[in-house]
């Protein structure tokens, strides 16, 4: 209740016609009852009693879920880049320039996964067919 996602569809026309890496699919995490954009959260991170994100609840009120897993926007660290959509030709993988390897999100069914999930998700579509 009060938590969902929503897609934007973002392509290099018109007035967007800069973006970065063509555009694509911009997904948002929507919690309505997150306290705002002062509690951001992403893998690894630990609350002051050591519980583990996402158990520990920290999350922006609205969030975008990049596709290259990075939670840049999260971790304060610029303000979004090219690999931040979901599109069809996304990379595999990112190496940043510590060496961390960064495998792309993949949107599905929700489930867990090894962070503990449950996390918001849907269905991922390509070319109007559920994949």
């Amino acid at each position: 209740q009060g938590e969902y996602l929503l897609l934007e569809n973002r392509q290099s026309v018109g007035y967007d016609v800069q973006l970065p890496g063509g555009g694509g699919i911009i997904v948002y995490h929507i919690d309505n009852r997150a306290p705002g954009q002062s509690r951001p959260g992403f893998p690894g991170q630990e609350n002051r009693r050591g519980i583990k994100w996402p158990a520990n609840g920290a999350h922006y009120e609205v969030a975008v879920l990049a596709a290259d897993g990075r939670y840049d926007l999260e971790r304060d660290v610029g303000t979004g880049d090219g690999a931040d959509p979901w599109r069809e030709d996304h990379p595999d993988a990112f190496v940043a320039s510590d060496g961390t390897v960064y495998e792309p999100l993949v949107l599905g069914p929700g489930g867990r996964d090894e962070d503990g999930g449950p996390f918001p998700n849907t269905d991922s579509y390509r070319r109007g067919e559920i994949v």
